[in-house]
């Protein structure tokens, strides 16, 4: 969750929700489903739903390096504030790499693509940088840099949206 404000005024504010599951089919081989609710007036969505399935595979893992790639096949329905609303199928691609600093620190970052299987023109490219200090067993401090950028954004929306910012994380 996202929320900025200047003067009283609120001039950014995103929520997104995810979730994960994963199946080993082997070693380095994952079967994944994955759904994803966001909302962001700013960027001129009211609602968007995706859900998915397809493989993970763990590229590297060592102990300081990991490189995971995925690829997917889903569903998107899009609930826009102005225009049409978008509902399609859609192909999905990913790569997350994890440098590990330290037994304290870490730098991550996540690139997707997703792009509808039903208009050329729909294309969505995501890239978070982040970099994580622990700061107790259960709490770390994160700060990352997201840019988003969508090919056909809502009429009267740019294109490109990106947000900086500084989170506590509980693991438990």
């Amino acid at each position: 969750m996202v929320r900025s404000e200047d003067r009283g005024t609120v001039r950014a504010q995103s929520t997104t929700i995810s979730t994960k599951v994963a199946r080993d089919l082997a070693p380095r081989l994952a079967l994944s489903a994955h759904h994803k609710y966001a909302r962001d007036r700013f960027a001129g969505i009211n609602r968007r739903n995706t859900i998915e399935t397809g493989l993970t595979y763990d590229a590297v893992a060592s102990s300081r390096h990991t490189l995971t790639l995925d690829a997917g096949i889903g569903y998107a329905n899009e609930q826009r504030q102005v225009g049409r609303d978008l509902s399609t199928a859609i192909g999905t691609g990913g790569v997350s790499y994890e440098m590990t600093l330290s037994s304290n620190a870490s730098i991550t970052n996540e690139a997707s693509v997703v792009f509808s299987l039903n208009d050329s023109q729909d294309r969505r490219l995501a890239n978070v940088a982040g970099l994580s200090a622990k700061l107790t067993t259960l709490f770390s401090l994160k700060v990352t840099h997201t840019t988003r950028w969508v090919r056909s954004p809502v009429p009267g929306f740019k294109n490109t949206d990106t947000i900086t910012a500084v989170a506590l994380v509980a693991k438990f």
